[in-house]
């Protein structure tokens, strides 16, 4: 078992080139994105009451993930980043 996926963002752009298209950059916007929707729903209560720290999950990770795989996909390295492919 390797764990090298868990920082294939960080790491998976060493030698990439551009830094506005890098798995990085993608999921930090991923969790600006994430993290607005967040503030919507909790501030207008969108998802019920009692619901404190869903938004967070329910919001933050997919669109983080969303983020890495649509740039993974353009970039033609979806399998790479889905499967975890090494070098």
């Amino acid at each position: 078992y390797s764990n090298d996926g868990a920082v294939f963002s960080v790491n998976g752009d060493s030698n990439k080139g551009s830094y506005l298209h890098s798995y990085t950059t993608a999921a930090i916007m991923g969790y600006i994105l994430g993290s607005f929707l967040t503030e919507i729903a909790g501030s207008f209560s969108l998802l019920g009451p009692g619901s404190s720290g869903l938004p967070a999950l329910v919001f933050l990770i997919p669109c983080m993930l969303i983020a890495v795989v649509l740039l993974a996909a353009v970039r033609g390295e979806a399998e790479d980043v889905l499967l975890g492919g090494g070098e």
